[in-house]
Parts: C-alpha cells; structure tokens; sequence
C-alpha cells in the first residue's frame, strides 16, 4: 500500500521517507523492524540473568509505553512525510467531490444480544471490514502501534519471567501454566423431558516438575554479527546462515497436561480444580520420589 502512495505521490529529497535505510520506511517491513524504527535500541538487562548464564536483552519501559524524549512518532518523522500526510492526501477527492474512502480493517464493538440478568445489549470486539479516508486509517495505525509496543514489552517480559522459573524450579516446586476458563455445553447420558444442556467450566493448564539433565536435539543457524548504524547509535546485527542441528546436555522438566472441569462458573473455581489435581499429581510424585508431601509449592 505505501509503495502505490509514494509512486503517485514523489517526496523532496529532504523528506523522512527519502535515504538509505529510513526508518520511516523501513518500520513497515516486520514487526522487529517495527520496534527497531520507533525505540531505543534494545539493551542486555543484568538483573534478567538466567540460570544458564545468558541474559536477555530488552527495550526500555519508558520508550514502549510512549514517555521517552530520545525516540517515537515525532523522532521517526511521524506526520511529516507528503506522500503520506500531505495537504495533497487531505485534499484527495473523487469525481463527486466526495472524500476518497479505501477499505481497511478495525476492531468494532458487535451486538451479541441481551444479558438474561440486566436485559441490556452485550457487545464483544470483533475485526470487520470499514471504509475511511487515508488520514482516518493512519490515526488508527498510530493508536494501534502505541499499544503494540506496550503489549510487546509485557509479552518479552512475561516470557523472560517464565524462562527464569522454568530454569530454576526446584524438585519440590510445581509450575502451572493455564489459560482463560471456558464454558462449554454437554449432554447426559440420560436427560428428563424438555432437559435444557448442563454447562460447566473447563481450564487447560500444563504443570511442569521434576528437573533434570536429559540430552536433546536442538537446531542452530552459522551466524556472523554485523554493525547497523541507526542515527548515532551503533548496534549489532545477527546475519543467519546455514541450519545445524546439534546434540546438548539440557536441563528439562516433565509436563503433563491438566484439565479441569466445575459446575460453577469463574476462573476461581477453576483454579480451585487445577490445585487439586495439582496436589494428586505430586502426591503421586512424592510417593515416586519419597519426597514430603507437605513440601508442595505452586508457581502461578
């Protein structure tokens, strides 16, 4: 889409748009770029160190949720190139002198009918089809970058956490991972007459435990580290080559899957069901490994 705006429309020389790498241009290209274009660079977080000795490296807080001075919207050039925001794209009109609209995609409030309790209209966010000028799409796309690179950071975050408990667990600690409840309908084996559907809620969790040295396939890529120059700054970049697969001593968890089921509905009730299958499983871990049943220690 943006190579048709800048073919109709050509920028001066001095435009954000124009230059070798722009990052103006090049933020379109993936979602890394897209994070390379409007943040500071990435740095090694100490305080993240995992157990096998490696630390992550992580944007800044301030620069994802929009509060850094040193880079964004206006850094980027944002609002400032012709072909994209010009007086010609406010301008644009077609032979009735209307506005030009263009079809494009936006999460929209949907009716889904009346709530049994209050009678009032439910309604649930749903991605559907809408027609806007060129400057309406670009407002949602700022508003939609904003809270991508805020929901990025807490997704690396969460991922690095998750990372550092995996690789510390202790043999007497569980980790339990789970996902949003859901209702779902099911029918017995024997109903009465006009029976209407029993309904329960339903968790999915995997629990890991029981650490230990296992030697595991793993796939790695040749790769030679390359200086990229953004502005003053200087950063490295991996440059991947051919795939290997190689044999390491890792340390591993066993898994298994949970899944449990309550007549009543919230996540509380749920979670009150994971618990207890939790507390069965490493009973029968205990009575394995003779370890005291009354160790146990959940990691939510």
């Amino acid at each position: 889409m943006r190579e048709g705006w800048h073919k109709a429309h050509k920028c001066k020389g001095s435009c954000v748009c124009n230059g070798v790498d722009a990052p103006f241009m090049a933020a379109s290209a993936s979602s890394d770029d897209l994070e390379n274009a409007f943040l500071c660079i990435a740095k090694l977080d100490e305080s993240l160190e995992l157990a096998d000795g490696s630390t992550p490296s992580l944007f800044n807080l301030d620069c994802c949720s929009g509060d850094c001075n040193s880079c964004g919207f206006e850094q980027i050039g944002w609002g400032r190139c012709e072909a994209e925001f010009g007086e010609l794209r406010r301008l644009e009109k077609d032979e009735d002198g209307e506005p030009i609209l263009f079809n494009y995609r936006q999460y929209m409030p949907m009716p889904r009918g009346k709530d049994k309790k209050t009678k009032k209209e439910k309604f649930q966010d749903e991605l559907v089809p809408v027609k806007g000028t060129r400057l309406e799409f670009m407002e949602l796309l700022k508003l939609s970058i904003e809270r991508f690179l805020l929901h990025h950071f807490k997704d690396r975050w969460s991922f690095v956490q998750r990372a550092r408990m995996r690789m510390s667990l202790l043999d007497n600690e569980l980790l339990i991972s789970s996902d949003f409840a859901s209702v779902f309908k099911f029918e017995n084996k024997f109903t009465s007459t006009c029976d209407h559907p029993s309904s329960a809620t339903c968790c999915v969790a995997i629990v890991q435990h029981s650490p230990t040295l296992m030697e595991v396939e793993v796939t790695k890529q040749d790769a030679e580290m390359e200086q990229s120059t953004i502005g003053d700054a200087v950063q490295l970049v991996a440059k991947y080559g051919e795939t290997l697969k190689e044999k390491e001593v890792r340390r591993v968890l066993k898994t298994n899957v949970v899944r449990a089921y309550s007549n009543r509905k919230g996540v509380n009730c749920t979670f009150a069901c994971l618990y207890t299958h939790a507390c069965s499983l490493y009973i029968h871990m205990s009575a394995l490994s003779s370890l005291s049943r009354h160790e146990l220690v959940l990691c939510r």
